[in-house]
């Protein structure tokens, strides 16, 4: 009987473990972009509006002249080029990359930080997402060469 018991308690212990073992090698670690991999000119293309705005629930395309290009360097500096109702603006700043690929830009046109996350990043596209009233807005960028800006 005793040898029974004891056999019993070590398959119980196996079971912890091999459980425990389980559980923490499937925990993941909330990665953050690196910064370089954002790095360059984005421009702002399509808008993704969910229930915003009636809910078209559809990416809808942006008019150059509606639009504006984000670029990020480096030493985490940002700039922000946009032609907002005919009137050139430039705002420069810092940008801070967060666990779960959340995005904070503090910038010299805004009071406080402009926050969002991350939800797509390729060499070519860069999709970020907005916590907004009526749901997630979502602004898709498209890479863009390095020597383009709006006229002014």
């Amino acid at each position: 009987m005793l040898v029974k018991e004891k056999g019993l308690q070590m398959k119980k212990h196996w079971i912890v473990i091999v459980i425990s073992v389980f559980l923490f090698s499937s925990c993941e670690k909330d990665e953050v972009i690196p910064s370089g991999e954002l790095t360059g000119k984005w421009l702002f293309v399509e808008s993704y509006h969910g229930y915003l705005n009636g809910g078209s629930f559809a990416w809808q395309p942006i008019l150059m002249k509606d639009s504006h290009y984000l670029e990020f360097l480096l030493d985490v500096k940002y700039i922000k080029q946009e032609n907002s109702n005919g009137a050139f603006q430039k705002c420069t700043g810092t940008f801070n990359l967060l666990q779960d690929n959340a995005l904070e830009v503090y910038g010299d046109c805004q009071t406080v930080p402009e926050r969002g996350k991350i939800s797509e990043l390729t060499s070519k596209t860069l999709i970020i997402d907005y916590q907004g009233r009526e749901g997630v807005v979502r602004n898709k960028y498209e890479a863009v060469n390095k020597s383009f800006q709006f006229s002014d």
